[in-house]
């Protein structure tokens, strides 16, 4: 099994490293051999992609981009091979991303973008390590703000290591006022879940403001409408494709300790 799955990590270049002892072996995922940044959005792609050619495997690791494979010790060497063979199909099916309405609302304004993972934890000093360790500067990754306000929920987009300023955000909507929406209400309104919100293909055209610092980069990232999956693509196009108005509604956040 273990020379198998070292002809597979020399055949694809998502396969970080082949470990393991006698039948126990893992297999770790990765974006890119030299950062070695973890593919925890591919991984479960990839899960799926198995089970749909009965191959049952399991997952783990700090970042969740580890498969784990410990087969029955009355395993054959031709199941080891039809094993080695499926485990090729399932691989080639997830490097397509996935097809979110965000995805295709880009592609059908000919949109260019390109795709990154990111894990996905709810911790504050997670997250930050986590885009660290995908390759995200974290001053590109745009957060999305879903804010209240009297007559309607704009939303204001602003980069990670920023928060939104919501005196800003009502000076540029003109109302008196505006502040987040309880998380309880996001999946109502947009029909994303906490992690996969964005502002692609929500349920209704909210109106939209993005930060101007957004413009100083030559491609930033958003989610692409799922936990883990990130759209990144320049930043007027992003404008264009949410018909975003551009402002300063976004301050740097308080430096703790």
């Amino acid at each position: 099994m273990r020379e198998g799955l070292l002809r597979l990590q020399e055949k694809h270049a998502w396969i970080g490293d082949v470990r393991g002892m006698g039948l126990l072996q893992a297999i770790e995922l990765v974006e890119d051999r030299q950062t070695k940044a973890p593919a925890a959005a591919f991984t479960n792609r990839l899960m799926e992609a198995a089970r749909d050619q009965r191959l049952l495997i399991g997952k783990g690791g700090m970042f969740g981009n580890v498969i784990r494979l410990s087969p029955p010790m009355n395993i054959s060497r031709d199941d080891v091979d039809e094993f080695i063979r499926r485990s090729t199909r399932p691989g080639e099916r997830c490097l397509m991303p996935p097809r979110t309405n965000a995805v295709r609302i880009l592609d059908n304004l000919g949109i260019r973008t390109s795709f990154g993972n990111m894990r996905w934890i709810r911790t504050t000093s997670r997250r930050k390590r986590s885009r660290q360790r995908s390759g995200f500067r974290r001053s590109r990754c745009s957060r999305p703000g879903r804010s209240r306000r009297p007559h309607g929920r704009p939303a204001g987009r602003n980069s990670g290591n920023t928060e939104l300023d919501f005196k800003a955000l009502a000076h540029a909507t003109g109302d008196r006022r505006t502040e987040m929406v309880p998380l309880k209400e996001v999946q109502p309104l947009t029909g994303y879940i906490r992690g996969g919100v964005t502002a692609l293909a929500c349920k209704k055209d909210y109106p939209v403001w993005i930060d101007e610092t957004a413009e100083l980069f030559d491609v930033i990232s958003v989610s692409a409408g799922m936990r883990g999956l990130q759209i990144v693509l320049a930043p007027g196009d992003y404008i264009r494709a949410v018909n975003a108005s551009v402002a300063g509604i976004a301050k740097d956040k308080p430096v703790s300790g």
